[in-house]
């Protein structure tokens, strides 16, 4: 009963949406304000009634009459709601248009402007993306959220938000290549906030995603940029990097495993750590890799 009265609902604001937009011999324009709150509920209703198709229609469409009618925040509030109904749907292709959605709610509270809520609707956006498998755009995404806040150096902490949250997940997600790239802006926000034990997390999450890839000599070339961080070579991750390179060049099986299994190690991104204690020795990793300098 709830479902076939929230559906009744729903068509009749539908249809009153539909009204307010059309024209005629005595309405020369559209009454965008009106057209906006009924589209906006109707999309509500069809959420009750478990219509999610016809509710992202109707949010989409009252987004657009918000946006014509110069309404940014209801225009973005209605094409998150959208973008979040097609995120909580099955399969690549929902999770491909979520993307799209969230990434035009970011531009949408952007032009507020809201640069947080714009940054945290472009990490949703990413982590859309790589979820639908797209991870060339999870990483562009992902590193737009930060950039927004690259010319403002007092809001500097909010880029290193999504940074972190998408190093994760590029990561959890077998996406290496991507999380190099993310870590290695993540490294340049933490330098300017002078943070350097977080930047001394970095090179050594950078080192374990590189030995993954096999690539003893990267890891060690990256070790050794990181001695120029104050702290870092005498510091708790720096010597675990040094330690971490030497037991994968020595094939070391049993030394990679003492030292993964350190305390410090859970303090990084769990799937890092994940990551550093599935280690194998040099010639006898079996996983393929994207992972690369970046």
């Amino acid at each position: 009963a709830e479902r076939t009265m929230a559906l009744a609902e729903a068509e009749s604001e539908r249809k009153r949406g539909a009204q307010a937009m059309s024209t005629g011999l005595f309405k020369w324009k559209p009454d965008l304000l009106a057209a906006a709150s009924a589209y906006g509920r109707a999309g509500d209703a069809f959420q009750r009634a478990r219509r999610p198709a016809d509710a992202v229609e109707c949010w989409i469409t009252a987004a657009d009459a918000a946006s014509a009618d110069g309404q940014l925040t209801s225009a973005a509030v209605n094409l998150g709601k959208a973008a979040k109904a097609m995120d909580s749907m099955e399969g690549k292709d929902a999770q491909a248009r979520a993307s799209v959605l969230f990434e035009k709610v970011s531009a949408a509270y952007l032009k507020e402007p809201d640069l947080v809520r714009a940054a945290e609707s472009m990490a949703m956006a990413a982590r859309a993306s790589a979820r639908s498998g797209n991870a060339a755009e999870a990483e562009r995404q992902y590193l737009a959220a930060a950039d927004l806040f690259d010319a403002k150096p007092d809001r500097a902490t909010y880029a290193t938000k999504p940074l972190r949250e998408g190093a994760n997940e590029l990561v959890k997600l077998g996406f290496h290549k991507g999380a190099m790239a993310v870590y290695a802006r993540l490294l340049t926000f933490y330098g300017r906030l002078g943070q350097k034990e977080n930047q001394h997390s970095v090179v050594l999450s950078r080192v374990v995603l590189l030995l993954h890839a096999g690539d003893e000599v990267a890891a060690r070339q990256e070790f050794e940029a990181g001695l120029s961080i104050e702290g870092f070579l005498h510091g708790r991750d720096g010597a675990l990097a040094d330690d971490l390179i030497t037991a994968y060049k020595s094939m070391d099986e049993k030394a990679l495993r003492e030292v993964t299994s350190k305390r410090p190690f859970g303090y990084l991104d769990h799937s890092i750590t994940t990551l550093a204690r599935a280690l194998k020795p040099e010639g006898h990793d079996e996983l393929a890799d994207d992972a690369g300098t970046a």
